[in-house]
């Protein structure tokens, strides 16, 4: 088993998650007209299977994203300083939030007439993408920043709290696995608020943050996890397996649905941490190194065959949309990473 912590050997794990992370959510926005949970735009077909693919999908790839984050953040936790810290996020997600809401999202949303774009731009503006209210596949980058920003602060909090108020500084073991079991905590409360108070802007923040303490928690605890979860493995997977049916069966907003499907994505999480090889595959590795600009430049494309051509025969629709936006979405992110402007493709 390889060290998550080494520095001399590239985590291939990492890069075959964020893969797999990133597959889900582009076939996910393809096949996303055919679930029952959507209504923003509308097809005489009806494909239960694809439904029931998108419900399962949604269990786990955006989990897994945010675990993901959660799990890489532990290190800069330690080596940066809150300027640092702010300054790297403004760049990487807030910089590439505005540059793609005003010169992707937009454009492409205006073109088709979007539902709901059917007022002035000033609105637009300052209500979807400012304030947030419909920013399509953007809201990821915004909860994530925020998710950065409250990890460090909490956790520069807690562990002053520890130190100076709760806890001698002599006595101090393992301050910072405490400090993440604590925050994991506050972002389960966070998670219970979310669901039941409409916070509007931090809404998606406070429903994600505990799946990037999640990721943190796997991170300082990596042997354990990875040891219990392979000694026990069949039954996980049967839990979770059960606990997805449960989510799948009951369809409405109950919280037996919510419960099940939360424990569900955590065990999934868990698991896919565990089983997931630490060894390099070309095309896993391939989709890891462009994974921030598929995901960027992808959603906004389906737009287009949804406008277009939603009742046609949905192997046309799917294949168009994961094969040939997929294809183009690639081949943008290649063409912006090789500009000047390639940080906003992550690069």
């Amino acid at each position: 088993m390889s060290d998550v912590n080494s520095t001399n050997k590239r985590n291939y794990k990492i890069d075959n998650i964020r893969a797999i992370a990133i597959l889900l959510v582009v076939f996910g926005h393809s096949i996303i007209l055919y679930s029952s949970s959507w209504n923003l735009y509308q097809t005489k077909n009806d494909v239960p299977l694809l439904d029931i693919c998108k419900d399962i999908i949604n269990l786990i790839q955006m989990p897994l994203f945010f675990s993901l984050s959660g799990f890489l953040f532990v290190s800069t936790l330690q080596k940066k300083s809150f300027s640092m810290v702010l300054k790297n996020k403004i760049k990487r997600l807030l910089i590439p939030y505005f540059a793609f809401a005003f010169f992707w999202l937009l454009p492409i949303r205006l073109i088709v007439k979007y539902p709901g774009y059917n007022i002035p731009i000033s609105k637009i503006i300052g209500k979807c993408i400012l304030y947030g209210s419909d920013n399509g596949h953007l809201w990821y980058l915004i909860a994530l920043f925020w998710c950065f920003i409250f990890c460090y602060i909490i956790s520069k909090i807690v562990e002053f709290a520890q130190r100076v108020v709760i806890t001698p500084p002599n006595v101090v073991q393992n301050i910072q696995n405490q400090n993440i079991i604590i925050i994991f905590g506050i972002s389960g409360i966070m998670f219970a608020v979310s669901k039941c108070v409409n916070l509007h802007y931090f809404n998606t923040t406070f429903n994600y943050f505990v799946w990037f303490m999640l990721g943190s928690m796997i991170r300082i605890n990596y042997k354990k996890v990875v040891d219990l979860s392979q000694v026990h493995k069949g039954f996980l997977l049967g839990i979770s397996l059960i606990l997805t049916m449960m989510s799948l069966l009951i369809s409405d907003n109950s919280k037996v649905t919510l419960i099940s499907g939360f424990f569900a994505s955590l065990i999934w999480v868990i698991l896919l941490f565990s089983v997931i090889p630490d060894k390099r595959y070309k095309v896993l590795s391939f989709f890891s190194s462009i994974s921030f600009g598929l995901y960027l430049f992808h959603s906004p494309l389906v737009y287009i065959t949804y406008t277009y051509i939603p009742n046609v025969n949905p192997i046309i629709v799917v294949l168009l949309n994961f094969c040939v936006w997929g294809t183009v979405s690639v081949l943008f992110t290649f063409l912006v990473s090789g500009s000047k402007f390639k940080f906003i493709v992550g690069e």
